[in-house]
């Protein structure tokens, strides 16, 4: 019954290509807004960091003056905190810098990073070739070091297999290159990273850091918190005269990659493409309200001649999933194509560089799009 009633729905399609068409139409342009600002929400929001004990990473830094996101801290202030907060198993500092870096022909500007030895295990750092940071590379007067990332370690120095060792100028000064990063690595911590380097720490000699720690097992957020909160006067102390800290906060490390304000928007124009949908829903069933009463005739007939109102609404309920699935072929282009835009008009500066949030259809985006394929069927009149 239900192989005949599939062909019965796809034949009466057939002989109304125009209905059949506008309601593919309308339904995928719906489903394609939709599932579009959906696979943002997946990538920028729901999916997690690809970091170790991702779900324990939190982001360490002062309020920021708008009250959204937090704001950077001082050597000051991270040497304080460092080793004294019980909810913590570990903390690090960061912060971005321009590199220029002389392979042996002249000086090319890179973006790199200055980070503590301590970032390598919290971002979940490996070296392809050579070693990490060590803490030992963090100790002030230590010898200069530097990492790089695998794909300038190809294009620079062309893969230069005894690259370890090696000395190279690093703003001027000698360093030496002992480890090379995969290109998985290259942006973290920050975008589009192609060096980096240890961050020896004194006090009142770093500003604009990024703070970073991971949660001791058993800890929560709440408890960091608190902690933080106990320790404000305590850390004004610590920082001495002529030095004022706004309090040190701590939110989910994803907020330092994607911002409140912008989580606020995409899910405010996600509930504006579920709105979308939802109008296209109507038109399509307002279509096809018209075309089962042109089939009122047909239906008395098959009802008389003992088809259940079940059968009856079942195979109208077909036609409905039919037309569901055939709108999947317009809407998943306008996925692929949404989600190319975006790669297209905000990473453009960096050809071949994504940060890890690949943008694209994956599982996640292919199984809403089918359940909202199955949900977007309007109710059999």
């Amino acid at each position: 019954m239900i192989v005949r009633e599939f062909r019965e729905a796809w034949r009466r399609l057939a002989r109304r290509p125009g209905y059949a068409a506008l309601s593919v139409a309308v339904l995928g342009v719906g489903l394609g807004v939709a599932l579009f600002l959906f696979s943002l929400v997946n990538t920028l929001i729901l999916q997690p960091l690809p970091m170790p004990h991702a779900e324990r990473l939190l982001a360490l830094g002062e309020p920021s003056s708008s009250g959204n996101g937090l704001g950077d801290i001082d050597s000051d202030q991270y040497l304080a905190l460092r080793g004294h907060l019980r909810s913590v198993e570990l903390i690090g500092a960061y912060a971005g810098v321009g590199v220029g870096l002389d392979a042996g022909n002249s000086a090319t500007y890179y973006q790199g990073s200055r980070m503590t030895a301590s970032m390598m295990s919290l971002f979940g750092l490996k070296p392809l070739l050579g070693r990490g940071l060590m803490p030992s590379d963090d100790e002030p007067g230590a010898a200069p070091v530097a990492l790089l990332s695998e794909s300038l370690w190809r294009h620079a120095f062309k893969a230069d297999p005894h690259i370890i060792g090696r000395a190279v100028r690093v703003n001027g000064a000698w360093t030496t290159v002992v480890g090379v990063l995969p290109a998985s690595a290259g942006d973290l911590p920050v975008t589009g990273n192609q060096v980096w380097l240890p961050l020896p720490l004194q006090p009142g000699q770093h500003r604009d850091l990024a703070g970073v720690v991971r949660l001791a097992p058993g800890s929560q957020l709440a408890q960091a918190r608190a902690e933080l909160d106990a320790w404000g006067a305590r850390l004004q102390q610590a920082l001495g005269p002529g030095q004022h800290s706004r309090g040190i906060i701590v939110k989910p490390l994803g907020f330092t990659f994607v911002p409140e304000d912008m989580r606020q928007w995409v899910w405010l124009m996600f509930g504006a493409a579920v709105l979308v949908l939802l109008l296209a829903c109507v038109n399509v069933a307002n279509l096809q309200l018209v075309q089962t009463l042109q089939r009122r005739h047909e239906l008395a007939l098959r009802s008389a001649l003992g088809s259940g109102r079940t059968h009856l609404m079942f195979g109208t309920l077909v036609e409905s999933l039919l037309l569901s699935f055939a709108a999947l072929a317009i809407a998943l282009p306008i996925v692929h194509g949404g989600n190319r835009w975006i790669v297209a008009m905000y990473f453009s500066e960096a050809p071949g560089t994504v940060p890890f949030h690949h943008f694209g259809i994956d599982a996640v985006v292919t199984a809403v799009a089918l359940a909202a394929a199955v949900l977007a069927r309007r109710r059999p009149v």
